[in-house]
């Protein structure tokens, strides 16, 4: 039988923190970005039917459906195993606007200083992003994120950051972006209590065949601890350099650092290695140990433009329609919001 080519884009190098779950990636490689955080897929389910090994993300597509409340937000994982290339798993989430998980408004435009401020005041107020506290009485309902994060619009957040409007009406928009950014980092820490810090998949944790049992435990998951640091700040600066590079040799300028969002990102590395040693799966807990050849945990990472390649050259010379991800989401978020205002 002759395969159907279907095109869904072209790969283009993006920073890594473009492709996280609330900036809804379409995206090659990597780890998977779930959407919902509460109904991950069984292991069994991503279990390889003839060689019983595990499979590896290949993809995800962000494809919302037009004119349907419930499907606002919707996006499809494939999977496949790399050992024998006989086994393919497609999985779907949808959801609507109003949600408990996500703000209404689009995250990826608020400016990257007051999103990774807001991030690292949501973190203190947690005191630990691996140990939370509930709030109580009156600071629970003035935090309350199923009310604060729908209550502003990410253009009033950037155009009161700049210095207009009241001080009341600044902090109660700063108030609630960070409530939303408290719930995301509450979501962050379910998924590094139930997934792979490696591969991104869902992990059984204390499974005999996963749990390596050896005679220094204590002193093997310290270790291990350390080696995945190592693996996940490398991974993370592979992505940003060649990112980097590539806004380079566009543009011939050179990004500026946020230092804020790199102390964010070390904090976090450091915790999804904390919580993450025992929930490896064995080929992921070898590649982290020995960086083993012939082990693919997870392909290299790469942001996945709608659209064809010769169709962004055209649009470079202002013909084109763009196809920048952040854009069409927003301009969807537009439409609903004068629909439904």
């Amino acid at each position: 039988m002759d395969a159907e080519e279907t095109n869904l884009g072209f790969l283009v190098a993006a920073h890594p923190q473009r492709l996280r779950r609330w900036h809804f990636p379409s995206k090659v490689g990597g780890k998977p970005e779930w959407m919902e955080t509460r109904r991950l897929p069984k292991t069994e389910d991503l279990v390889c039917q003839t060689c019983r090994e595990i499979q590896t993300f290949l993809l995800q597509v962000y494809a919302p459906v037009d004119g349907c409340a419930e499907a606002f937000h919707r996006a499809l994982w494939l999977f496949g195993c790399m050992r024998c290339g006989t086994t393919f798993s497609l999985f779907r989430c949808q959801m609507p606007r109003e949600n408990p998980l996500y703000p209404s408004f689009p995250l990826a435009e608020i400016p990257s200083e007051l999103f990774w401020t807001s991030w690292k005041e949501a973190s203190r107020r947690s005191r630990s992003l691996a140990a939370p506290q509930a709030p109580t009485g009156a600071e629970s309902r003035e935090r309350d994120p199923e009310t604060a994060a729908v209550s502003v619009h990410p253009s009033e957040i950037g155009h009161s950051a700049g210095g207009s409007g009241s001080s009341r009406g600044r902090k109660g928009e700063k108030e609630a972006l960070v409530c939303a950014l408290e719930r995301l980092q509450t979501e962050e820490r379910r998924l590094r209590e139930l997934s792979c810090p490696v591969c991104g998949l869902p992990s059984a944790k204390g499974d005999a065949e996963e749990a390596e049992q050896e005679e220094h435990p204590a002193e093997n998951a310290s270790c291990m601890r350390r080696k995945l640091v190592r693996l996940l700040l490398l991974r993370n600066q592979e992505a940003t350099s060649a990112y980097h590079k590539a806004c380079e040799d566009e543009d011939g300028g050179s990004r500026v650092i946020d230092v804020d969002e790199e102390e964010a990102l070390l904090e976090e590395i450091k915790h999804q290695a904390e919580q993450g040693v025992d929930r490896l799966h064995r080929r992921c807990r070898i590649f982290a140990a020995h960086w083993s050849r012939g082990l693919c945990c997870a392909l290299p990472e790469f942001e996945l433009e709608v659209g064809e390649e010769e169709e962004r050259e055209e649009g470079d010379e202002g013909a084109g329609p763009s196809y920048e991800h952040e854009k069409e989401l927003l301009k969807k978020y537009e439409e609903e919001a004068k629909s439904d205002p």
